[in-house]
């Protein structure tokens, strides 16, 4: 980026998207090692119905929790470039 960009950009909106961003990356490999757990049918852990329902469940939630953070991230990114002038 220009120097002059540079200095118009809110620093600290957009280190805060950067933050979220490595967050929902961060929690997005957590389900997808949930899935891995789901599909691995040779996985002794899991041993009942309720067992693989409930991490369904945490999979699926750690997905929306990602993917909310990544738009909240995009928002933030957006929000720290509204007043710049190119």
């Amino acid at each position: 980026l220009p120097p002059s960009v540079w200095e118009e950009i809110d620093k600290t909106t957009l280190y805060s998207a950067g933050g979220l961003a490595v967050m929902s990356a961060a929690i997005y490999t957590m389900a997808l090692n949930g899935r891995a757990q789901f599909d691995d049918l040779s996985n002794q852990d899991l041993t009942t119905v309720q067992q693989l329902e409930d991490l369904q469940k945490s999979t699926n939630n750690k997905v929306y929790l990602s993917a909310t953070m990544g738009g909240a991230a995009a928002g933030l990114y957006a929000a720290a470039l509204w007043k710049v002038k190119f």
